[in-house]
């Protein structure tokens, strides 16, 4: 289980108005790809997030979070914020 953050200061605040902001758009813009394209590309995002974050980890070049540990926050940024980013990639280059 991730545990809650140490203390909860601005980095979470940026995971949750961005998830909001991002789902926001997500539901609002008009759909330019089928239900199964829009599912791969969202695990296509979040796959690629995940392994770029274990392929770079002995390097230690960035902790999304206040810690280098993996905390709540981390969990919504690997299953909503980066898939959403990842779309919106797609969406603009479409």
């Amino acid at each position: 289980m991730y545990p809650f953050p140490e203390k909860f200061d601005a980095s979470e605040w940026m995971v949750i108005c961005g998830v909001l902001i991002l789902g926001s758009l997500f539901l609002v813009l008009p759909k330019r790809f089928p239900t199964t394209a829009t599912i791969v590309m969202l695990i296509l995002s979040a796959f690629t997030a995940r392994l770029a974050d274990s392929i770079f980890l002995p390097y230690d070049l960035c902790d999304a979070m206040d810690t280098a540990t993996h905390s709540l926050f981390d969990l919504i940024l690997y299953t909503v914020g980066y898939p959403l980013y990842g779309y919106f990639a797609f969406y603009l280059y479409d």
